[in-house]
């Protein structure tokens, strides 16, 4: 199972449109601990993150490797809060389900992996959420290329996987 979804970037090379691949999750949403403690950590399958890798380097799509964060809101006035310690500590991006899926995949023996497609940038930045939206807005043909990018990369992963 690969989540294809949004999520919203937190650091500044991460730009509109380019996709993240999750090589872990920090777990701050409120699923996954009602499965395992949250000491445990939320890691896609290696050979399912390999092939999502290899996929997009073939395809020359942009993409960020590395540690995002999943999370319970997006618009809390608590979370926004939170942005500036995720960015200092090198959090590529924000979503609310990749997380749960990489935790329940390994506990039932699932190979699991994420990708995900920025469509939120500048949050980083200390925007509001209405200057985030109209981001999104002025941006949605770079954001709908994105998408069709990560499912061009997640189709193409799992036909590696079954060569």
């Amino acid at each position: 199972a690969i989540r294809i979804g949004s999520c919203g970037s937190l650091q500044d090379d991460v730009r509109m449109g380019d996709l993240l691949i999750p090589t872990g999750v920090v777990r701050d949403d409120g699923t996954s601990p009602a499965y395992i403690r949250k000491s445990y950590p939320a890691v896609p399958d290696f050979e399912l993150l390999n092939a999502l890798v290899a996929s997009a380097e073939e395809l020359s799509i942009r993409y960020h490797l590395g540690i995002t964060r999943s999370h319970e809101s997006f618009y809390a006035e608590e979370e926004n809060a939170q942005v500036p310690y995720w960015t200092k500590q090198g959090v590529l991006g924000e979503d609310m389900e990749s997380a749960p899926l990489l935790v329940v995949g390994r506990l039932r023996g699932m190979k699991t992996a994420s990708i995900l497609n920025n469509v939120s940038p500048g949050k980083h930045d200390g925007a509001d959420v209405a200057s985030s939206i109209a981001s999104y807005a002025s941006g949605e043909e770079i954001a709908a290329q994105g998408e069709k990018n990560e499912i061009l990369v997640a189709l193409e992963a799992f036909v590696k996987l079954q060569k």
